[in-house]
């Protein structure tokens, strides 16, 4: 990572740019080592305007919460929010609190003369505010022009926007960029195991058929092999016996729900909310993407009846449509508590330590949070109304003889499915590209 320009504006620096990193977007991998270096100079024309000493550039990188921040982050190692009346979550890129002071501090209170070590230096004086003096280290003043933060790996995942305090001068210049670190690990973790299974599968496979074959060549059997098959058999009894073999939809559907979880979470992460909780909320949502689609599908009733008539009704569960309804509506229950209340941490995160909008602002007062409340209510009613003992009973509003079914409660709150199709439109961006193939069939049905 690098510095180019110059001090001064547009006009005074040409043919040459003003202070910019570069690259302006750097993406690296999890793991990746990243060398932060640039040069600075003692010697522009004393014309050029700019901030610090005159005639002098200085670059120094202070992380920020977001792209739009012009205040440095505020991070959790303890020295470095020393005064803050309350503790801050945000996650640097970088693994210890030294590596953050050195590149926001530049080693300016210390002396680094002697190549062994670096003792404390009495270079800064935090009251001097003259510009052009060098004790005045708030503006980089006390720094080298030359500056090597040296090869530092970044084991963090996530979007890391950055300023320079000294060049960054707000309205009229922004000198700013960011480094996404890409996560991995997730996704070699859940492919490995995936396949180490199916290898595993295909071995056993493998050896039970060349087995086989050996004892009808007339090949005696040694005691290993025996042991295998016997092994093998036990096992097989016992999947043939489980739970996950005589439902193994139900286990299709959960284990669907988790790599959808596992995707949103790790997709999250290259996004620019620093607020803590954010990922986990998204995985969540990534869920309610599919669930609030396919939870169509196992009550469209010509489609089933249709599907019954081809080979596919002897692999697909459509004589367990309602069971099937029932599960996802469950899954989308337990699915938006969790994205409900890690949103509402990251509202109480965002109010304190993040953009300081009120809780009321993030919810009611944005149409995304107005939207997802009018849908949890929804969802609510239809979910409560389709209870077994509720739909059995009967209702009457007190002091009236009025009374009314708990069913026909229940017929009326599950048209509210076209209001939260609607909403849930509006209120996620990617929702509708899952929406297509399940309208599609919900209008033909």
């Amino acid at each position: 990572l690098n510095v180019k320009g110059r001090r001064g504006d547009v006009v005074q620096v040409f043919p040459s740019v003003p202070y910019a990193f570069t690259p302006m977007a750097l993406e690296v991998s999890e793991g990746d080592c990243v060398h932060f270096q640039w040069t600075g100079s003692d010697a522009n024309p004393i014309e050029s305007r700019g901030y610090g000493r005159s005639m002098t550039d200085r670059t120094n990188l202070v992380e920020l919460e977001k792209m739009d921040a012009n205040v440095p982050a505020r991070h959790s190692y303890d020295e470095v929010t020393a005064g803050s009346s309350f503790w801050a979550s945000f996650s640097s890129m970088f693994s210890d609190e030294a590596t953050v002071r050195r590149m926001a501090f530049l080693n300016q209170e210390f002396d680094c003369s002697s190549a062994d070590s670096c003792v404390p230096s009495l270079a800064c004086d935090a009251a001097d505010v003259d510009e052009d003096s060098t004790s005045n280290c708030k503006l980089l003043n006390a720094a080298s022009a030359y500056f090597d933060g040296g090869l530092i790996k970044l084991d963090r995942p996530g979007y890391y926007p950055y300023m320079s305090t000294r060049n960054n001068a707000f309205g009229s210049h922004s000198h700013k960029a960011v480094i996404i670190v890409k996560a991995w690990k997730l996704l070699f973790i859940i492919g490995g195991s995936v396949a180490g299974l199916v290898i595993l599968i295909v071995a056993v496979l493998v050896a039970r058929w060349r087995i086989a074959v050996n004892a009808d060549w007339g090949i005696p059997e040694s005691s290993l092999a025996k042991g295998f098959v016997f092994v093998t058999n036990c096992s097989f009894n016992a999947i043939e016996k489980s739970w996950c073999f005589r439902h193994p939809y139900t286990v299709g559907l959960l284990l669907g729900c988790a790599i959808l979880y596992a995707v949103g979470y790790w997709q999250a992460l290259d996004d620019p909310d620093p607020a803590p909780y954010y990922p986990i909320a998204k995985g969540n949502g990534r869920c309610l993407d599919i669930l609030c689609n396919i939870i169509f599908l196992p009550v469209l009733r010509n489609l089933s009846s249709w599907l019954r008539t081809t080979p596919m009704g002897r692999v697909l569960p459509v004589d367990d449509s309602l069971y099937f309804h029932k599960l996802i509506g469950l899954l989308i229950a337990f699915a938006f508590s969790g994205h409900i209340t890690f949103h509402y941490l990251d509202f109480v995160w965002h109010s304190t330590s993040g953009s300081g909008k009120t809780v009321l602002q993030q919810t009611l007062l944005d149409w995304t949070g107005l939207t997802g409340h009018v849908i949890v209510l929804c969802m609510t009613l239809m979910m409560v109304t389709g209870l077994e003992r509720f739909r059995r009973r009967h209702w009457g509003i007190p002091f009236t003889k009025f009374q009314f079914s708990g069913h026909s409660l229940f017929v009326r709150m599950h048209k509210l499915w076209f209001l939260v199709l609607v909403l849930l439109w509006t209120h996620s961006t990617y929702f509708w590209h899952y929406s297509i193939f399940p309208v599609c069939l919900l209008i033909i049905d």
